[in-house]
C-alpha cells in the first residue's frame, strides 16, 4: 500500500531557511558570531582574515552589510582543523565542500547567523578559492596577497587585509562603493572563473538569462 494523494491546497505554505537570516535583522547576534568565530581560530592558530562581503560591509560601510546572509572569512593553512576551533564556540559545522582534495568551502552556524570559511591556495602572486557551481563546475576566485592588521568591529578586532579598498576592488570591480541591487555570485564578481562542464550548460545559460532581465 503506498501513498495516498490528495489533491488541493487549504492553507498556505511558507519554507524560511533560518541559516540565511539577513544580518541585519540581528546585528548583535551576528557581530558576536563574527567575534567569537574569529577568536576560535586565532586560539587554533589558523591564519584568517575577512573578505567578500564581511570585507565588503566594514570598508564601505563601517559594518557588516545588514543585506547579506553570511559572513565570510578566508582562512589559509588550516587543513581540516576549523570545524573543531569553532564547535569551540558553540558553532555547528554543516555543510563540506571539496574540489578534488582541496577542501573549498566549509559553512557553520549559530544563533542562526551563517559563517562561510573560504579556503585559499596558492596561485602564483595571487590566492585563490575554489567551490562548486554544481556537481560538476567549479568557481574559483583570487584574492589579493596582502598582509593583515586588526580591525575593529565595534569593540572588538578581526584580522583584515591592511589595504581593505584594494582588495576590496580586487573582488567586486572599480565600482565596489555604489550599492548593487542586481548581483549573482556566479556572473558578477572580477576576481572569479567559472570553469564549466558539458552537464551544468542548460542549468547555467538558463541562470545567466534569468540573471540579465532580473529588475
Amino acid at each position: 500500500m503506498g501513498a495516498k494523494f490528495k489533491f488541493g491546497q487549504s492553507q498556505p505554505i511558507t519554507l524560511q531557511n533560518n541559516l540565511s537570516r539577513r544580518l541585519g535583522d540581528a546585528p548583535d547576534a551576528a557581530l558576536a558570531a563574527l567575534r567569537d568565530a574569529s577568536a576560535a581560530l586565532a586560539e587554533a592558530g589558523i591564519e584568517h582574515w575577512l573578505t567578500y562581503g564581511a570585507l565588503l560591509g566594514f570598508v564601505r560601510e563601517g559594518h557588516l552589510l545588514a543585506h547579506d546572509t553570511d559572513i565570510d572569512l578566508a582562512v589559509r593553512n588550516a587543513g581540516d582543523r576549523v570545524p573543531a576551533a569553532l564547535a569551540t564556540k558553540g558553532f555547528r559545522f554543516y555543510r563540506d565542500t571539496r574540489i578534488g582534495p582541496l577542501i573549498g568551502n566549509q559553512k557553520f552556524g549559530r544563533d542562526d547567523i551563517r559563517i562561510d570559511i573560504f579556503h585559499l591556495v596558492e596561485d602564483g602572486e595571487l590566492l585563490r578559492d575554489n567551490y562548486p557551481l554544481d556537481h560538476w563546475s567549479v568557481c574559483s576566485g583570487t584574492h589579493l596577497r596582502m598582509p593583515v592588521a586588526p580591525l575593529d568591529c565595534g569593540g572588538f578586532s578581526v584580522p583584515a587585509p591592511i589595504d581593505g579598498p584594494a582588495y576590496v576592488e580586487h573582488l567586486y570591480g572599480p565600482d565596489w562603493r555604489q550599492t548593487v541591487t542586481r548581483w549573482d555570485w556566479r556572473f558578477s564578481p572580477p576576481n572569479t572563473t567559472v570553469s564549466v562542464q558539458w552537464r551544468s550548460v542548460p542549468r547555467l545559460v538558463r541562470d545567466w538569462v534569468r540573471f540579465q532581465f532580473r529588475r
